[in-house]
């Protein structure tokens, strides 16, 4: 019994090193923890412990509403694939719930561990970022960036949980730089979704801090932090959207119609489309820009570049961002450096900082002008997710009460996009990205209600926002839901169900309020 009790606690640090890390070890440690759980002579025990746990039930009730909804389903391959994917939803809270519930001194190994797994891969994103890249999100190399900066949220929050329970800690100091390093890399790897994140669930704790300090001194400095922190983030806002549309504008009855070659420029002034507040669409001559980088690249002027967008956009759009006129005069005033950025996909000399957060920020509010002005959303991933809310909420609106079933989501969006004409390519014709929305289109309200139920009613059976662990980490999923399919790849569904479970069934804290 001692020794598959081992198994299980090293099978929980497997699966939490492989979860940032490799979808390989993070599917080998959920095959060791089942079969250690088979394995156990006291199966039978176990059994039991599954029909004795309501909160349990109710949980696999997640799992068992995409068998339900298979009735109305089409597209049985798809849906079987699915039903794969979210296996974890059934094993692990089984698992967990059903084993001997592990101690502060376990839980505090698991989270070390994953701790180092995040931290190694920040630490492979940083080699990555050196080299030259055409998206910072390319860094992340085992797992979407999105879901990396999730799991450095709860890297940080748990770390920090540590530091306040475990008061004879020898390591402190290496705790305190794990935190402020992962808070770095947070904001390098320029993931708005895990920076949003971490400046909410500070505030609430600085909030919270503010009540519950006795002292005059803490409260002055909380509440100081609380003032100052939403007023910073503001004018960092406003001062970044002031600035994009601080653009000069044009005289038309002032300006040079030929290029110093006499070839005449082309002027679009019904197009604001602007880059580092210069219209783009002004003092462009195609003939020289063909002839001119053709001659300096064997990325060819009208071949589709690494951006996936026609190469002459990306020369156009990055002569603007320098303030350079769009002809043989601008290619020639361009380094190697640049030329070397253009062939890589990058648009604007600015993206090329890869230690500011100002290029993330700016990049979406070009997504949103460029929305507002032209409709197009093609390749820019904010604006792509408005247009999938469209079309889901299409579906949706079809599809009230019972949803389209657990297999035909994929299909019905395909089919939608064709009978609404969207102006989105091929290419970028996705799902949602917002796990939540999903479940409503799959499931209808009917099925909506029953998946909300399942996840809510085992929080309150089990007193889950007692846990600081757990009000931590389910705040980080829901809200992730709101922005990405959180539940519909390997790595999400693994990380939603291991901590769900782990934090709600597997570890009781102490009662000691944080």
């Amino acid at each position: 019994m001692f020794e598959k009790r081992n198994i299980y606690f090293y099978g929980l640090i497997l699966l939490v090193i492989g979860l940032p890390l490799s979808p390989i070890i993070t599917s080998i440690s959920q095959l060791v923890l089942l079969a250690n759980w088979v394995m156990d002579k006291d199966i039978l025990y176990k059994l039991k412990k599954i029909y004795a746990q309501k909160s349990l039930l109710v949980f696999l009730l997640l799992y068992i509403a995409h068998i339900l909804w298979l009735i109305p389903t089409e597209d049985f391959s798809y849906a079987f694939h699915d039903l794969k994917i979210k296996v974890p939803l059934l094993i692990l809270p089984i698992i967990i719930a059903t084993s001997e519930p592990i101690s502060f001194k376990q839980i505090k190994t698991i989270i070390l561990f994953f701790v180092a797994s995040n931290i190694a891969g920040s630490l492979v994103s940083i080699f990555v970022l050196l080299n030259p890249i055409g998206d910072i999100r390319e860094i992340s190399v085992f797992i979407s960036h999105i879901r990396f900066s999730l799991f450095i949220n709860i890297a940080i929050f748990s770390l920090y949980y540590i530091i306040l329970k475990d008061k004879e800690c020898k390591y402190k100091i290496l705790i305190y730089f794990g935190i402020i390093w992962l808070l770095v890399f947070l904001f390098i790897l320029q993931s708005f979704t895990g920076i949003i994140l971490f400046i909410i669930i500070t505030f609430t704790l600085l909030i919270y801090r503010a009540f519950k300090s006795k002292s005059k001194y803490k409260k002055i400095i909380y509440s100081l932090l609380i003032l100052i922190i939403p007023s910073l983030i503001s004018y960092f806002i406003i001062h970044n959207i002031y600035s994009f549309y601080n653009v000069e504008e044009i005289n038309k009855d002032n300006i040079e119609l030929y290029t110093i070659n006499g070839n005449k420029y082309r002027f679009d002034f019904d197009k604001k489309i602007i880059e580092n507040n210069n219209y783009v669409h002004l003092y462009v001559c195609d003939k020289e820009l063909k002839e001119s980088w053709n001659r300096i690249s064997k990325l060819k002027y009208d071949s589709i570049g690494k951006s996936r967008f026609r190469t002459k956009f990306t020369i156009i759009r990055y002569l603007t961002s320098k303030g350079y006129r769009k002809d043989s005069l601008g290619i020639s005033k361009l380094t190697k450096d640049d030329i070397a950025n253009i062939e890589n996909g990058i648009s604007n000399y600015r993206f090329t900082e890869k230690w500011s957060l100002y290029p993330r920020i700016y990049k979406l509010i070009w997504q949103l002008d460029i929305y507002n002005k032209t409709g197009k959303a093609s390749g820019h991933t904010l604006t792509q997710r408005i247009e999938y809310l469209k079309t889901g909420y299409n579906i949706f609106s079809d599809n009230i009460l019972f949803g389209v079933g657990t297999g035909d989501i994929d299909k019905e969006f395909k089919s939608m996009y064709n009978i609404n004409k969207s102006q989105l390519e091929q290419k970028f014709r996705r799902r949602t990205h917002n796990q939540l929305f999903t479940f409503l289109i799959s499931f209808g309200i009917i099925g909506f209600v029953f998946i909300v139920y399942a996840i809510v009613y085992p929080i309150i059976a089990e007193k889950g926002f007692s846990s600081f662990l757990f009000s931590v980490f389910i705040f980080i999923s829901l809200f992730s839901m709101l922005n990405e399919d959180t539940l519909e790849t390997q790595a999400g569904v693994t990380f939603f169900a291991l901590f769900y479970s782990l934090f709600l069934f597997g570890f009781k804290p102490e009662t000691k309020k944080i």
